[in-house]
Parts: C-alpha cells; sequence; structure tokens
C-alpha cells in the first residue's frame, strides 16, 4: 500500500513538472514574438529581452525547477525599460496577471503602463469605463484596480466588459495577411464568460456583454465614460468601437486603443487604418504611445 502510494506522488510530481516546463516554453514564444516586434526599434531593449530568452530556454531544460512563472513579473524585461514605472502600477500589474493567469512580457508591461496612467487622469472625469476586446479580462482587472483606489467600497459596477469570447472578428481585406492567420489559428480563444468571471471575482458587479461588435454595443446603456480601452486588432470592430464611444465620452475622457503599431512586420494594418479614418472623421489628432497604442482625448 506505501509503495502504490508513494507512486501516485511521484506521478502526481511529475505531471506539475510537465505543466511546468510547458508554461515556461509557451513564455519563452511570447519572449520571441516580442523581441521580433522591437528589435529594429530598438536594439537595447531587444539584446536585454534576448538575453533573458536564452537565461529562460536553459532554466526551461531544467527537470528540478520549481519556478511558476506563468504569472510573474520578469525584472530584467525592465532593465531596458524607455522610462521608471512606479511601484504602485507594478504591484497593480502583478495581481492582474496573477487574476487573469496571464504572463509578463516587455510590450504588455508598457501598454498597461500607459493604461493606468491614462486612467487615472482622469480621475474626476464623470461617466463609466469600458473595455472592448477582454480576452482574459487582465486589462479589465487592472482598470478595476485603479477605480478601487478612488472608491475603497467599488464593486466593478460602472465598469463594462465587450467581447465575443469566441476569438477575432472576422478580417476584411484592408486586415492584410496576418490577421487572417490568426483568425485561421482560432486565436483568442482560450477564455469564456466563466473565465474571466473567475479573473474579475473580486468585482462581481462587473457587467460582461457576450456578443460580436458593432451588434452588441447597441445593448449598452446609453450612458457617458470617461475611459475606454479598445483591443479588438482588426479594421471593423476597432472602427466601430470608435464611432461608437467617442461621442460618448465625457469632456477629458479618454479613449486608448491598441494595436496601432508601427509593428515591423505591419501585422495589424486594419487598426491603423480605422485610427487614420476616425481621426479624420472627428477633425482631431490622436497621441501615438511608443508601446503601439493610441489615445484620444474628448476635449
Amino acid at each position: 500500500m506505501q509503495i502504490e502510494q508513494l507512486v501516485s506522488v511521484q506521478q502526481k510530481h511529475i505531471k506539475n513538472q510537465k505543466l511546468q516546463l510547458e508554461a515556461l516554453r509557451s513564455r519563452v514564444k511570447e519572449i520571441e514574438f516580442t523581441v521580433g516586434q522591437i528589435s529594429n526599434s530598438n536594439p537595447v531593449r531587444a539584446e536585454g529581452i534576448a538575453n533573458f530568452k536564452e537565461k529562460f530556454c536553459q532554466q526551461s531544460d531544467d527537470s528540478n525547477t520549481t519556478v511558476d512563472a506563468r504569472y510573474m513579473i520578469t525584472p530584467e524585461l525592465s532593465d531596458h525599460a524607455s522610462h521608471q514605472m512606479t511601484p504602485d502600477f507594478l504591484a497593480c500589474y502583478q495581481r492582474s496577471l496573477k487574476s487573469s493567469r496571464m504572463s509578463d512580457n516587455a510590450i504588455r508591461r508598457e501598454r498597461f503602463f500607459h493604461l493606468y496612467q491614462l486612467l487615472r487622469m482622469t480621475r474626476g472625469v464623470p461617466g463609466h469605463t469600458a473595455e472592448t476586446g477582454v480576452f482574459r479580462g487582465c486589462s479589465s482587472f487592472l482598470t478595476c484596480e485603479v477605480l478601487k483606489e478612488e472608491e475603497p467600497d467599488f464593486d466593478g459596477h460602472s465598469h463594462y466588459m465587450i467581447d465575443s469570447f469566441e476569438g477575432l472578428s472576422e478580417p476584411v481585406e484592408k486586415d492584410g495577411d496576418y490577421p487572417t492567420k490568426r483568425h485561421a489559428e482560432s486565436a483568442f480563444t482560450n477564455t469564456s464568460v466563466e473565465v474571466v468571471g473567475e479573473t474579475m471575482s473580486d468585482y462581481p458587479r462587473a457587467n460582461i456583454l457576450k456578443g460580436w461588435i458593432p451588434e452588441i454595443l447597441q445593448k449598452l446603456p446609453d450612458q457617458q465614460y470617461r475611459f475606454v480601452h479598445v483591443d479588438v486588432d482588426v479594421y471593423e470592430p476597432t472602427l466601430a468601437s470608435l464611432r461608437y464611444f467617442f461621442p460618448r465620452l465625457s469632456q477629458g475622457g479618454a479613449i486608448l486603443c491598441d494595436d496601432y503599431g508601427p509593428w515591423k512586420n505591419n501585422n495589424w494594418p486594419g487598426c491603423i487604418q480605422a485610427v487614420n479614418e476616425f481621426s479624420q472623421e472627428i477633425g482631431q489628432q490622436f497621441f501615438l504611445l511608443d508601446s503601439g497604442n493610441v489615445f484620444f482625448i474628448k476635449r
């Protein structure tokens, strides 16, 4: 009986080791993508991340490693950051990664730092917050964490999360080859309303709306917003999100839109075209950030 118990314990240990190894290998793939995205634009940062990738590859081949790196901030990536991130942000970001079971990478961290700062800038502006393109809820969790700084009893009631939870919207010709490839690969389908509900368990009254843009937007209450995060990657839902939310922004409110780039391989041309078209429609210039996202302020 004791032998059977020992065998069972050993089998569980081996299974856990395999899961950890798979998680580490997944991290390596993300880092390879990050290096490819920024290597041309910032060789110093790229070199630092490449060194981290090499170190991580070595660690992932070590069968004795017990580090669960899936939800960790990786300090090496920040050594070459173009700005100094604040401790309060890093703590908030760490909680967001852990809650959504997402991993850290250089581009995600910088994007979220900008989201964090821009949302805090709208403090005192009346209105709700919203996100189109939720995936696993990491950035929505971070949004609610910031709102909780303002309102300690905040339970998510004024935050709206819109996603199909079935992957990318179908790309059109303006989106080019890469989004079409990602759509065919069922990218961003590793989620569901239930997964996001778990992510947002600290904010049980957060509003989760499942559906495709633009149709699902008509189910939102007609109300004002102070901050909106658009992360839907491709042309049609990006333009529809901007057209819906910008007229409903309070004065001083902001819309942050991801995936503008410019990326090394021009991966998301539909997003670029949607933002440019919308900018021309409203006669207002957007602000381009070094992490590839842009924002509009309602004047």
